[in-house]
């Protein structure tokens, strides 16, 4: 009987072992994953950051029940270059679309309440923000890990 509660026992502490091994693995991982996350939002940040567009908004939409709910359909210039196409997407914030000359891309509630179809955007390069019918209007945030102010 003393036997087989010691080998219950020690059963038991290398499957405990096993578990906390594993656990610190995972969140190792995690860790890793959501450092290449915040690396990836920055450099995608500041690319668009140094994007330089103009053109007209076409429409505007909302998505209820969103983290990121609103965002600017615009028409692009035909003078506006379109990224290459691996930094022309990063979802949910925006989306150059090459064959229509289009881009959708988040903005905050205050500039979605302040556009309407047709008005004039101008994205100056390495700039947080853009202008709409000569009006400046901050795009981003400036918190490295958020997108709009």
């Amino acid at each position: 009987m003393k036997n087989r509660n010691r080998i219950l026992i020690i059963i038991s502490g290398i499957l405990l072992c096993c578990t906390l091994l594993f656990i610190i693995k995972l969140n190792e991982d995690l860790m890793r994953i959501r450092t290449d996350w915040e690396n990836t939002f920055i450099d995608r940040k500041l690319f668009f950051k140094s994007c330089l567009f103009s053109g007209k908004v076409k429409s505007k939409t909302f998505i209820e029940n969103s983290n990121l709910p609103y965002s600017l359909t615009i028409m692009l210039d035909s003078n506006t270059l379109i990224p290459e196409w691996g930094e022309g997407v990063f979802y949910q914030y925006y989306e150059f679309d090459s064959e229509k000359s289009m881009l959708i891309f988040l903005v905050s509630e205050y500039v979605y309440r302040n556009t309407v179809e047709n008005d004039i955007i101008i994205k100056k390069g390495n700039s947080d923000s853009i202008f709409i019918n000569d009006k400046a209007y901050e795009l981003l945030s400036s918190e490295p890990l958020k997108w709009v102010p």
